[in-house]
């Protein structure tokens, strides 16, 4: 049986319409055209040159849109990729001696998208079929007759505005579907067993309510009771971690910045009609007044621009790191008490009373690892008192039917409510990834408490079954053709990729370009 037999076979299915609808620019690059020879190799597939030419002109197309040179970097790797896929599939189409005929080439593009020519859609290998053949499907021969004048011009219209050349175009076409026939050959083994149509019906059409708990440890840091003799006993025994925790938490609890506590009088610059002189210079007439005797807190409230003008420009304790650069350096060139001069922020022009001033500090290793090793003794010991809360929750929740809100309430814990779940589903809405989970609930009753305390993100978790509805088996037959195409298309699709893959890995292949293009 030739393989266009093999292909009729399946040429109403689902995965038909899948497998042969394609983008133009996945094989948009392939011919070599006049200067294949002479320009420089990116790849070698088994012995075969693939050149930046091939590579430039797929990245024309590809790259519109591209920001950036990491990403222009990252689409053309992938890019290069594709094409030594390409390469190693057309070699393997040549071994199998698959052909394609003209006319299969020509009803491809024919095909095209009438308006962008960025999709083909083949919906009938049967129509393939006939087109080989000399005949065409209903409304077939209509499309070839009345519409090709209009296609060749839209086609004509494509090149051109590609740059591509029509006859290496169609080789393109040509090699594309030899490259097609290779995979679906490949995949025409693959079959999803009945039953596994039927377990994935039930999973789509199950429908779950589950009352769940997390129990972190951090919530039980503060229950580890440490002596000071553990505490001095981890830091002789363990110094490289304590310095490692310390490393890791410098920058966020042991160097402190300067800081400073701040009113700040803003006049906004960039309005229509008020340079930033005049700003500047209003700025300088209101600590004029101020300098007069109107206090900081009452020329913010009746002349500051900013939101804070209603607390007497209140800024509260800042820290360097949070002020333009700009204003540091004015604040802490005066001191507690002072006003800054004049500054020019990103808003407009600003002058700040510094009420108070906290010089930088960093706490040493020493000063911080009677500290670090306490917190660390608590966090190896919290994990097994939360493993000891859960069972205790579990086994109340189960022996009650009910979430034992005596239990969770003094650790500011409280069941979550999530509905309308499938036992399939990646995740428990803020809960997260839970297969564990979803897949003990989809085989529990409704109002059962699952019969584990299952970890989740790090953290414990207690669930319950609050409702359930089983899917409709007597519906089951209906749907089985039309889920049973959709499970092989995804099956097959998954096959040809491994298949793909497997081919490129027994192949000998160089690649020359590096990973640090740059965009145009």
């Amino acid at each position: 049986m030739s393989l266009m037999e093999k292909m009729r076979g399946g040429s109403d299915s689902f995965l038909t319409q899948a497998v042969f609808a394609i983008i133009v620019v996945s094989f948009v690059g392939w011919g070599l055209g006049q200067d294949g020879q002479k320009t420089a190799q990116v790849a070698q597939v088994d012995g075969e040159r693939i050149t930046s030419s091939q590579l430039e002109r797929t990245m024309r197309w590809m790259s519109r849109g591209v920001k950036g040179d990491a990403e222009y970097a990252s689409l053309q790797q992938q890019i290069l990729t594709s094409l030594v896929e390409q390469r190693v599939l057309l070699a393997e189409a040549e071994r199998l001696n698959i052909e394609v005929s003209g006319a299969e080439v020509e009803y491809t593009i024919q095909r095209m998208d009438n308006t962008t020519f960025g999709m083909v859609i083949v919906p009938d290998v049967d129509a393939i079929l006939q087109a080989s053949a000399g005949m065409f499907p209903a409304g077939g021969e209509m499309l070839f007759v009345e519409e090709k004048t209009y296609k060749k011009a839209k086609l004509d219209r494509f090149l051109a505005g590609n740059g591509l050349d029509e006859k290496v175009f169609r080789e393109d076409v040509y090699k594309y579907l030899k490259v097609r026939k290779v995979l679906e050959l490949a995949s025409l083994a693959v079959h999803v067993p009945p039953q596994e149509v039927e377990r994935q019906y039930i999973e789509d059409n199950t429908s779950l309510a589950l009352s769940w708990v997390r129990v972190p440890s951090n919530a039980f840091m503060s229950d580890v009771q440490i002596s000071q003799t553990e505490v001095d006993a981890l830091i002789a025994m363990s110094p490289e971690r304590i310095k490692a925790l310390y490393d890791a938490q410098f920058e966020r609890r042991y160097n402190e910045p300067r800081k400073a506590t701040l009113r700040m009088i803003l006049l906004r610059s960039g309005i229509a009609g008020m340079s930033d002189e005049a700003v500047s210079a209003k700025l300088e007439e209101i600590q004029a007044e101020i300098d007069a005797g109107l206090s900081f807190e009452d020329a913010a409230r009746k002349y500051s621009e900013d939101l804070n003008a209603v607390d007497g420009g209140s800024l509260g304790l800042q820290s360097d790191r949070q002020m333009e650069p700009a204003v540091a350096e004015a604040v802490f060139a005066v001191e507690a008490g002072e006003r800054t001069a004049v500054v020019q922020t990103g808003r407009g022009f600003a002058v700040f009373f510094v009420e108070e001033q906290i010089p930088a500090k960093v706490t040493t290793l020493e000063e911080a690892q009677q500290e670090l090793a306490r917190e660390t003794l608590q966090a190896d010991q919290a994990p097994k008192l939360a493993r000891d809360f859960a069972d205790a929750v579990r086994a109340d929740w189960d022996a009650t039917g009910q979430a034992p809100l005596e239990m969770l309430t003094p650790k500011l814990l409280l069941p979550t409510t999530s509905a309308d779940l499938r036992p399939s589903s990646p995740q428990i809405p803020e809960l997260g990834p839970a297969s564990e989970v979803l897949a003990a609930a989809s085989n529990a009753e409704q109002g059962a408490v699952l019969p584990e305390v299952y970890t989740v993100g790090g953290d414990l978790v207690i669930a319950q079954v609050t409702s359930r509805k089983d899917a409709d088996l007597s519906a089951f037959e209906a749907e089985r053709g039309q889920l049973e195409q959709r499970m092989l298309a995804t099956e097959r699709l998954g096959f040809q990729s491994a298949y793909r893959d497997d081919l490129v890995a027994l192949a000998e292949v160089e690649r020359y370009l590096g990973a640090g293009a740059t965009a145009p």
